[in-house]
């Protein structure tokens, strides 16, 4: 080999390490800029972040908060004739199935799963809300008589039944993928918190249990 051209092969090794090192200096300050400056970041530079989220995703968190529960959004569906003929699915791990089968081009799955959390966390807050204004009018009752009024202001709030028609347009959808008929049933939707041991459930439905009943609906027509 010529001096020439070893000299030139030297070069190019070298700007291609420094390229190789400022590319991976650069996917690791935006990864830890989104994680803890996210939406600092995505402020400052709205352009390289919709790219970077686009082709480098990140899901994980640092610092997170350990988990104590998972949760549960149970759809019970019966035939009105026949009530004791019954299914029940639970919705979040159905997702989850479906995320897993159609992994990694699950972005619509992704997003469905997304939505269905957001749902599920207004319902939660709504029985929250609800609860905090009868303990406030009706103070020295228990934790139960608290929980069972709230879910029942809920239940006969209006502004509640546009997120319940929209869950159970997934349920729908999912009863579709599974063949399975709607003609002739009614449903209930529960969702609940199974706490992970060792953590308890602020009210458990039955002693020892380790799950609690965020909400619960009435049996509808499907």
């Amino acid at each position: 080999m010529k001096p020439t051209e070893a000299s030139s092969n030297r070069l190019a090794y070298k700007w291609l390490t420094w390229c190789i090192v400022l590319a991976f200096g650069y996917y690791w300050i935006i990864t830890l800029g989104l994680v803890i400056f996210g939406n600092q970041v995505s402020s400052a530079i709205p352009g390289q972040t919709f790219i970077f989220r686009s082709f480098a995703r990140q899901n994980w968190r640092m610092f997170a908060f350990a988990k104590v529960y998972n949760r549960q959004m149970l759809f019970i569906t019966r035939d009105i004739a026949n009530p004791s003929q019954s299914d029940t699915t639970d919705l979040v791990q159905y997702l989850l199935t479906e995320k897993r089968a159609y992994a990694p081009f699950n972005n619509e799955e992704d997003a469905t799963e997304k939505i269905l959390y957001l749902l599920m966390n207004d319902v939660e807050v709504r029985v929250h809300s609800h609860e905090k204004k009868i303990k406030d009018t009706l103070p020295g009752k228990t934790a139960a008589f608290y929980k069972e009024q709230a879910i029942e202001a809920v239940k006969a709030d209006t502004a509640h039944q546009q997120d319940i028609n929209n869950i159970l347009g997934y349920a729908r959808t999912a009863m579709q993928q599974m063949k399975r008929s709607a003609a002739g049933k009614e449903y209930q939707l529960i969702i609940k918190h199974i706490y992970i041991p060792p953590s308890k459930p602020a009210l458990p439905v039955t002693p020892g249990a380790n799950e609690e009943i965020l909400f619960i609906s009435n049996y509808k027509p499907l």
